[in-house]
């Protein structure tokens, strides 16, 4: 099964813009710890691309990698990279449709971002993805999207870390 869609660059950009900064954490999250992060990344494979006139839409699965300072700290002072969603406070993979617009002078950027999160069915993600994306789903990530997306997030996050101080805490930056 093909399910790849090269995008513009523009739009490239728009949809890691939208992820890294409207995916929000779910609440169950919220009532473990303090939802403050300094450093997000994210990867993503785009399944489809359509535009009509109000919205640009990419479909895709995607993962997130979200870290406050002291979690990189702890990740810069590892002697091993560990390689994996655990090496973040927040992580989200799923499948997602980032809804993009062009502003006046035609520049693309986020407007919004629907992501498959619980307590969504199997059936309410494929009532918003496009047909030929639903054996993918069906079949679980026959691919291994997951384990590459969050591979890439990893090694971009550890790249942050080797090349930048990190903050004791956040008023320091």
């Amino acid at each position: 099964m093909n399910l790849s869609v090269e995008l513009p660059q523009e739009v490239d950009q728009a949809v890691t813009e939208c992820l890294e900064t409207m995916i929000e954490p779910d609440e169950y999250l919220a009532t473990f710890m303090p939802l403050h992060y300094d450093f997000a990344t994210s990867a993503y494979h785009a399944f489809g691309y359509t535009e009509d006139d109000t919205y640009i839409k990419v479909y895709g699965y995607c993962v997130l990698f979200e870290c406050n300072n002291e979690t990189l700290k702890e990740n810069k002072e590892r002697k091993e990279k560990h390689i994996d969603m655990y090496s973040a406070d927040f992580w989200e993979a799923n499948y997602f449709i980032a809804y993009l617009k062009k502003d006046g002078q035609s520049k693309v950027t986020p407007e919004k971002i629907w992501i498959a999160q619980y307590p969504q069915t199997l059936t309410d993600i494929l009532k918003k993805m496009p047909i030929r994306t639903w054996l993918y789903i069906f079949l679980d990530d026959p691919k291994g999207y997951m384990e590459k997306l969050s591979t890439k997030c990893a090694k971009q996050m550890y790249e942050y870390i080797d090349s930048h101080d990190i903050p004791e805490s956040n008023e320091e930056k």
